[in-house]
This record gives C-alpha cells, structure tokens and sequence, in this order.
C-alpha cells in the first residue's frame, strides 16, 4: 500500500514500524540488550553494529528549524549511546586492542564525559599500555578542573587507583559516570480525589509527551487554587514516559526563605547521585547537571518558583527532558514555555471534589446544603479542601448547619484557612501596610463596594484617578492573582478575595473615605447611566434637576454600546445603589434619577428583578427621607413592572398611587408617564374602553405639555388600544398619527414599532395580508434595532400570527418558537402562554 495518503485537506504518510529506520534502530538496540543480559556477547555485538550501521551521515539532515535542531541532539545522544554498548561488549569479549583508537576519538568529541575516559583507560590498560591510561585520567582531570571546576567522580578515581596497583580493574558502568546508580522516583501520592481540570490536563500531558523537545510547562495561579495538585497528578499521568526518572523540588518562593540557585542545583545533583562536594560556583554545579540530564528522559517538578532567576540554572540544555514548574508568576518559565493558567474550578467539578471528600451517601441525603458549601467556597479548591475535611471529622454535623454557618463572612474566612494565602499575595503589594500605594489601596477599596465585577474606567472614576494609573494598579493586581482579568478593560474579584479586600479596608480604611468611596461610586453611575439613557431614548423630556449629579466621564459610540455597557454594568449599578442607601445618607433625588434613566434598559431587555429593586430601594428612601417625588417615581415604576409580569392588582394600585402624588406635587411630566402606563395596565386586562379613557386623557396632557415624545407613546398605545377592542378604524387612524411623528433620530422605536405592529394587526384583520406582513417585518426590525427583547417578543407573536392569517401556517412556526424561547428566557409566563396558544392553533391548522 502506498504509505502517502490524503487526509484533511494535506497529504498523511503512514508508514509501518519495519519501515522506518529509527524504529529498527531500537529493536536492534533492545534485542542487543537482551542477548547481552542472557551472555550472547557475540550476538549482542552483531545486533549493535547493525544498529549502528543504519547511520547514514546527520538525521533529519536539511530540515530547518528548532524542533528538528532538537530531535537531531536527541538522536545524537541515542548514538553515543549504542556506540558506548557496542564498546563495552566488544572490551568484554576482549577485543581491547581494537576499541582504543575509536574510544580515543569520541573522548576527543566528548570531553566531559567521564564514562568514556574510563572506558578508554581500561582498554589501554587490558592492551598493556598502563602509562598511557595514567595519563588519560590526568587529562580528564585536568579538563574538569578547567571546564567545571570539579575533581573526577569517585568511580574513575577508583579505577585509577586499581590500574597504579596493577589490581585488575573490572569494566566500569558507563551509567554510574551520568547519574550514578540511581533512578530518582520522588513525585508525591497523587491526589485520591482529584476533580475537573480536563482541559489543562490535556494539554500538560500532551506538551510533557514530546519526545524530540525539552518541555517546559509553567502551572500559574494564585495561593491555594490547586497548581501543585495539577502538577503532581500531570506528572503522575506521565511518569512511565520518564524512565530515567521524577525529581520533586519545592523551592519555597513565596515563603520566608525561598531557595537559592546554588541550593537547587546542589539538590538537584546529590538526588541523581552525582558527586559534586568540590563545586561552589552555580555556574559550574549548573554545567554538571546539564551533563548529568543529558541523553536522559527525566521528568523535573519544580513546585512554587518565585521567578524565572530562581530556576534559571536548573534546566536541562539538551533534548528528552521535561520541566513542570508551579508558580504565582507566569514569565517563571523559560521563553516558549507552555503557560496553564488556573482559576477556581467549573461547579461540577468543585461539587464532584467536595463529594469524593465529604461521601457520596452523605452528600446525597443533602444535594442543597452540599451545593450551597460549593457557592461559599466560590469553587475554590484549598476552601473547598478544607470545608470537605471539616465536616469529614465532625461526622455529626449536618450540611445543612455548616452551609448556615459558611453564609456569615466572617466565619467563612476564619474557617477556609485561606487568610494565609491570599495574605502571602497582599503583602508582595506595595502600601500593603497602610502606606497610600496604588495597588494596595485599590485592591482595598475597590474590594470593598459590592458587586464583584467592574470596568477600568469605573475604577478610575472611583478611586478619582487617571484611567492609566488605574490600570498600572488593576493589572499588579492581576499579576498577583488578587482579581482576575475578564476581558481587555474589566476585571473580577474572586467572592472570597473580595471578603479579604473588604476585610482589609475595614481594618485599614477610615470610615469616611469608604462613605465617600460609596457616594462617588453612585453619582458616576447615575452620571453614566444618563449618558446610555440619552442614547436608547433620545427625544424623551427629562427632569434634570432631579436626575443626579457629576460627569460621566465615559462615552458611547451608539445605542448598541450604551447597552452593552449597561448590560455588563447592571448588577453592580443596582448592588452599589442597595449599598449606599444601606451605609450612608443617600440623597433619594439620584435613587429616583437612577431608577428612572436605567428603567428603559431594564425594561427591554427583561431585567425586571432589578427593575423592582431600584423601585423598591427608592420608596423606601423617599419614605424616610419625606422625598414625596422619590417616592412617586418608585410606585410608577414598580406599578409598571408589576404589569410587564402580569400582577395586574398590584400594578393599578402602585400607579393609581402614583398618579394621586404627582397630582398634589405638581408634576405634570410623572403624571403624563403614570397614566400612559395606567392605560396599558387595562389594555392587559382586557378593558379596552378604560384603557382608552386615559390614554386619551394622557395624550390630551402630553400635547399640552408639548411633550413630542409623550405623544408619541399615548399614539401608539392608543392604536394598540383600538386594535385590540376590533376597533380597526381607530386603531389604523391613532397608528398613523403616530407614525407621522416617528423620526428615526430622536423617536422612541419601541413606540414605533408598537405602531407599525398596531398597523399590521389592521391590515391582517381586514384581508390585506401583503401590507400585514411588511408592516409586522418593520415593527420586528425596530424593536431588534431598540435592544428591545420584550418588544421583539410582541413582534415576533404579531409576525407569526400575521403570516398564519395570510395561510402561511408552515411558516409561522419559525417566529412563533422564536417568541416562545425568548418569553422563556425573560420570564415572562403570561407571554409564553399566550404564544403556547397560537402555536396549538396554527399546529391544529386553525386561526
């Protein structure tokens, strides 16, 4: 069979093993070995030049680069090896004579290998030539004092010794010159309950596999997030291809008293045997363990670097070898170095470790107080370690009672032991003691605020900085492994971090500075959010005066951006809000700015948890603060909300409220906003002609207060009124008014594509199904252009039953199942089972 095949778009060659000449090479090396082990001499030394004859000049002669630069050296050392056998049969069958000059020229190429002096020596001695092998080991020695700076190895000083006395020296083992007689296996007990980590596991073992290169891998992390437990059981998975060995070092970086280079290397050598006592020099010990590693296939595991100067002199220099380094700096490793960094595990795997720990009977008679242990130790592998052994020595306590016990933040840090850790990383900081350093003091303060995620330009607004300093600061940070980098400009607190950093602002903050900390972070994201509103609803009337205070120092290229930075944002918006209005004496005026410019986002893309929080917060900050405006507006909004997720009661209640107060304050403009909203709350009742009454009412108001965009609204709720009560006449004729006003810069698109919607529904009810469907396609593509997943979910139901009028039935599953899947995500269960009813229709072929 032709060996080149194709395969993925290239070309595969496949060759079998009596087709390669590397593989023949070493059967014929292991049956050499073989027979050498059963006293065949003579068919040993046939094998080994057999071997040896396959060579033809330099492998992989011609092929360019640093992998085969690599291989080459690799298969070199397989060579000196077979020759160096092939020397010592031949010297054991008693062939002396014919091994000195051979002997004489890989001394010459080798000068620092000790094993061939000593072979040379013996086979000068065995041909009668006893001078000349004395002189052989005075130049080796003389070439280790001048390249190394070390006296021959006990072993040839030995044979020196028996060759002065004429004491019939026996052959020396060339392998005791490399490594002595030892084949170190130090790897510590892999961990019995090891869990997750599938992906850089895969990669580790894959990058240690490589035959032709020394690897290099680097395991970063912060303290206590498994990097020695991947590494030991990485190295435990790759053992059997080491065979020459598994050396372990902690170097204790960063510990008091992190270990020298010197210190490695001295190590390093006495493990593998290797005499080194006369050598000081690092430099010099560093040149005795390249000699020593090369031609072997060892497995280091150099557990804790502190940095890449620790380890520098401790790397082997030739092919075969593998270095796995574990360390809380990712340049630790040498240039190419494969990095893996860590941090905490996915939740299946945190739950599969607490289980493997707590027992599987135990943590099934309790699945929700096991999982809420996870949460609390954020899927941190040292927290969730030393939760599991906890309980697994107090066999009596309940799960359910620690998870208790884990939710106060306090006792969590006291019991996770994870102070020590994460103090190891604060303290590297500068201005960690108190000193008004940057980086210290950011992990402190913003550690402090709620909210776990936050933007570089917050930051810097926060901590009223230039942007540049800030991300100096977060980026130490990140370094440190204090926060992770989310993404180019955001960064994240790990939950357990984020205690320590609050712990630590306590303890080294003034309480003012932290209210002040809570203040600035509030006016900058009223101040932020203005800006996003001012782009999602351009032509709305504001209330300035009311809408908070400060510059926003932060700005958007579009409509799209606005949102996107609202989105990533919003939990900590609401989470800084509910913070001061807890800690400090928040002004209820920028509550209800706050909740009034954020409502529009919250709204469209379905946020409406958040959406009663802010509402909530403000009434009750208006309430104590006798803020009658605050107060209002929190009632509108959380009557709004209370209608978008069908709490019909409850709505007419808080708006009827709203309206009442606006009324006895004077203010036209939340009046006008209240009883549009009053007017859908029984357009979804079903009280159409109620629904109009205010409505009309409402826009009577809004034309008055010359409030184009009011108007606008009342229009289209009004068209969408008269539709649904089968007035199609009314309903084209408030549609239209209403899209005459549309202007694609300033208008409200959700309002308009409520129109076209409106406009749509009249066309389909009055047989004009073409005009139908373009009018349902425009309002889809408005409500998609406004962000607006609640809207788009209307227009979707509107297009699917549109084209199941026009007879279309196949086609209107499509729009349908779309409008069913984003009901879903939103929540939205009265909408879903509204469309959960037209699709049994068009499925039954009935509309």
């Amino acid at each position: 069979a032709n060996p080149l095949v194709s395969f993925s778009g290239g070309y595969l060659l496949r060759a079998e093993p009596e087709q390669i000449d590397l593989r023949l090479f070493e059967a014929e090396l292991a049956s050499a070995s073989q027979a050498r082990g059963r006293g065949d001499l003579d068919q040993s030394a046939r094998m080994l030049s057999a071997a040896l004859d396959r060579w033809r000049g330099q492998p992989l002669d011609g092929v360019p680069g640093p992998h085969a630069e690599q291989a080459r050296a690799r298969l070199a050392e397989c060579r000196l090896a077979a020759m160096v056998q092939r020397i010592e049969v031949e010297l054991a069958r008693g062939r002396h004579a014919d091994c000195v000059d051979e002997l004489s020229r890989l001394v010459a190429a080798h000068p620092l290998r000790e094993p061939l002096y000593g072979l040379l020596m013996l086979a000068l001695y065995r041909s009668g030539r006893q001078a000349e092998a004395l002189m052989v080991f005075h130049d080796a020695r003389r070439k280790l004092a001048d390249e190394l700076g070390i006296e021959p190895c006990a072993s040839l000083r030995d044979l020196f010794q028996r060759i002065i006395t004429d004491d019939g020296p026996e052959m020396p083992s060339s392998d005791v010159y490399a490594l002595g007689a030892r084949k170190p296996r130090q790897l510590p007990p892999d961990l019995p309950d090891f869990a997750g980590r599938e992906v850089e596991l895969d990669q580790l073992t894959k990058h240690l596999a490589a035959v032709t290169t020394t690897a290099f891998c680097v395991i970063v992390g912060a303290g206590g997030i498994g990097k020695t437990a991947l590494a030991i059981h990485a190295a435990h998975l790759v053992a059997e291809r080491f065979p020459d060995g598994q050396l372990y070092l902690d170097l204790r970086g960063t510990g008091q008293q992190p270990l020298t280079p010197t210190e490695i290397l001295t190590r390093l050598l006495t493990d593998l045997g290797a005499s080194h006592q006369q050598v000081t020099d690092a430099e010099q010990l560093a040149a005795l363990l390249r000699t020593c590693l090369s031609g072997k296939r060892i497995l280091l595991v150099l557990n804790d670097a502190a940095d890449a100067t620790q380890i520098r002199l401790a790397l082997p220099g030739s092919a075969g070898s593998a270095v796995l380094i574990t360390s809380r700096v990712a340049t630790a490793g040498p240039p190419g170095s494969q990095v893996i960094h860590l941090s905490r595990l996915d939740d299946e795997a945190a739950r599969s470790m607490l289980v493997s720990i707590v027992g599987r009977c135990r943590a099934d008679a309790e699945p929700e107080a096991l999982q809420q242990i996870v949460g609390f130790c954020d899927a941190h592998p040292l927290a969730l370690r030393v939760a599991g052994m906890k309980l697994t020595s107090r066999p009596s306590w309940t799960l359910a009672g620690f998870a208790e016990r884990m939710s106060d933040e306090g006792y969590r840090l006291d019991t996770l032991g994870l102070r020590t850790a994460f103090r190891a990383s604060y303290e590297t900081l500068p201005g960690s003691d108190g000193s008004p350093s940057a980086a210290a003091r950011v992990f402190r303060l913003l550690g402090s605020l709620p909210g776990n995620e936050i933007s570089l330009h917050t930051a810097a607004a926060l901590l009223d900085v230039p942007v540049r300093q800030a991300e100096q600061a977060l980026e130490l940070l990140v370094d440190t492994h204090l926060v992770q980098a989310e993404s180019i400009g955001r960064y994240r607190f790990g939950d357990l971090l984020q205690l320590y950093a609050r712990e630590q602002a306590h303890g080294q903050e003034r309480p003012t500075a932290l209210d002040a900390l809570r203040d600035r972070a509030l006016d900058h994201y009223c101040a932020v959010v203005r800006e996003a509103d001012l782009l999602m609803r351009p032509g709305r009337v504001r209330q300035s005066s009311r809408d908070g205070r400060g510059a926003a120092g932060i700005s958007f290229r579009d409509k799209a951006d606005a949102v996107q930075w609202c989105e990533a944002e919003r939990a900590s918006i609401v989470a800084v809000a509910v913070d001061a209005a807890r800690y400090t004496r928040t002004d209820s005026s920028r509550l209800a700015g706050l909740l009034t410019e954020l409502r529009t986002f919250l709204h469209f893309r379905g946020h409406w948890q958040n959406w009663q929080t802010l509402a909530e917060l403000t009434i009750q900050v208006g309430r104590k603060s006798g803020d009658r405006y605050a107060e209002a507006v929190g009632r509108m909004e959380l009557g709004t909300n209370a209608t978008t997720r069908n709490q019909i009661d409850v709505a007419v209640t808080h708006l009827d409220e709203s309206i009442e107060v606006f009324q006895e304050i004077g203010d036209e403009l939340g009046e006008r906003r209240a009883l549009n909203n009053l007017g859908m709350v029984h357009n979804r009742r079903g009280r159409h002609a109620e629904a109009a009454s205010v409505l009309l009412r409402c826009l009577e108001l809004q034309r008055a207060g010359s409030d184009r965009d009011g108007e606008f609204i009342a229009l289209g709720n009004l068209a969408l009124t008269y539709v649904g009560q089968g007035d199609y006449e009314r309903g084209q004729m408030f549609s239209e008014q209403c899209l005459r006003l549309h202007d694609k810069e300033t208008s409200n698109l959700n309002i308009a594509s409520i129109a076209f919607s409106a406009l749509g529904t009249v066309h389909s009810k009055t047989g004009r199904h073409a005009e139908a469907l373009q009018a349902m396609n425009v309002a889809l593509e408005l409500a998609r252009a406004e962000h607006n997943r609640h809207r788009e979910a209307y227009a979707l139901t509107d297009l699917g039953s549109a084209m199941c009028a026009a007879g279309d039935t196949k086609g209107a599953i499509e729009p349908l199942d779309s409008a069913l899947m984003l009901r879903r995500e939103l929540g939205d269960e009265y909408g879903e089972e509204a469309v959960h009813q037209l699709l049994g229709k068009v499925q039954r072929g009935v509309h």
